[in-house]
């Protein structure tokens, strides 16, 4: 790949429209990014490109905290508009790692990047109710609204969200908002094996409790507050943490908490404070260095996969929602990365991995139906090819 032509850092959306259709005259190639949180598209037949930095688009449009309503630019951090809501009581429940404040909304909903709490409340599209977006001619276009009832158009916004950047850029982002929980509380378990943590999983969502998370780790943390305590399966080759965690007012998140352990034996119930600090090390993903790796699947078949992947492999799940997010090491990377891929075929999964040197790879089964439409919305919004192949194309 030809390393890039230049670096832009627009001031305006109109800025970045014209810097868009510029480019595009000349032939050359766009590759938007944010807080370089997340890695960078390949722009089609290796052609020159500019990099387009939002960090500056990072204006708020229009906040109506009386209708539970913001609309901000992409480049606004996660972080800058949790700031801004806090005071008014408010939040957005995304919750992806902030990666020390640099994850821009953009980059977010452009990877469809969620975190813990999106069994609670669901992922990106969930949230976005409408959207502005630069064409790869520099013309920008708008979808859905600014406010939650809103029935004009297509929902075009939606499609934008897990593009990857190759549709357009992203401008601006209309969100509905929720009240910020009063409490927070999590319950922990080591379990043997991925299939004790099925059961387990099963079992408390059949009750009667409402859990926002619930998520799986491997391999348990020594550190871990309650884990000591299971010396016999912590230790274990197979072992897996589950945490289930509940938002709610005071009594009924504590109701929560006391049934999910009457439910789990062996379950530890944390404080509020334990629970920020443990929630805040879920939300920063627990799986270290090494290449990284998300695979989609259905949630029923989570435990298949930990049980399929070596247990040197660091794996977070949210495995209610099918979502897990892994690290390969250096040593056994090829031998692993051919297993991960072999395993999400078997799985019916789709699965993106971010490598050493910074480069996406994607793959996922089907009979091409899907691609075909990815192919034609890019064509029809992107027809030049001015933006990155999205990274299922190939």
């Amino acid at each position: 790949m030809m390393e890039a032509e230049r670096e832009a850092i627009p001031t305006t959306i109109e800025q970045a429209g014209g810097l868009i259709a510029s480019t595009a005259r000349q032939g050359h190639g766009v590759v938007v990014l944010g807080g370089m949180t997340k890695a960078a598209g390949k722009v089609r037949d290796d052609r020159p490109r500019v990099r387009l930095r939002t960090t500056a688009l990072n204006r708020i449009v229009e906040f109506s905290p009386g209708d539970l309503t913001i609309t901000v630019e992409a480049g606004m951090t996660l972080r800058a508009l949790d700031e801004t809501l806090s005071p008014h009581g408010l939040r957005l429940p995304l919750d992806p790692p902030d990666y020390d404040g640099r994850a821009t909304i953009g980059g977010v909903l452009a990877f469809g990047d969620s975190g813990p709490i999106r069994l609670g409340y669901g992922g990106p599209r969930e949230h976005v109710i409408g959207m502005s977006m630069v064409q790869g001619d520099g013309t920008l276009i708008r979808a859905g609204g600014r406010v939650v009832k809103n029935v004009a158009g297509y929902d075009l916004h939606r499609l934008f969200v897990g593009s990857h950047g190759s549709l357009g850029m992203i401008a601006t982002a209309s969100f509905k908002l929720r009240p910020r929980p009063e409490a927070r509380r999590l319950v922990t378990v080591v379990c043997g094996a991925p299939d004790d943590a099925e059961r387990i999983t099963a079992a408390l969502l059949a009750g009667d409790t409402r859990p926002v998370l619930l998520d799986w780790i491997r391999p348990v943390p020594r550190d871990w507050p309650g884990a000591t305590a299971r010396r016999d399966l912590s230790g274990a080759s197979g072992a897996v943490l589950l945490a289930v965690g509940y938002e709610d007012c005071i009594e009924a998140a504590e109701w929560q908490s006391r049934e999910a352990v009457r439910l789990v034996g062996g379950a530890t119930a944390h404080d509020e404070a334990a629970s920020q600090s443990l929630y805040s090390r879920l939300r920063a993903r627990m799986i270290g260095g090494g290449a990284a790796f998300r695979i989609s699947i259905a949630s029923s078949r989570v435990h298949e996969l930990f049980a399929a992947m070596p247990v040197e492999t660091a794996l977070h799940a949210h495995a209610a929602s099918g979502v897990v997010h892994g690290s390969i090491e250096d040593r056994a990377a090829q031998r692993t990365e051919e297993l991960l891929e072999s395993t999400s075929d078997a799985l019916d999964g789709a699965l993106l991995m971010r490598r050493r040197d910074g480069s996406l790879s994607a793959r996922r089964r089907g009979d091409g139906v899907a691609r075909k439409l990815e192919q034609r919305t890019r064509g029809a919004l992107d027809p030049a090819g001015v933006f990155p192949e999205p990274p299922f194309a190939s």
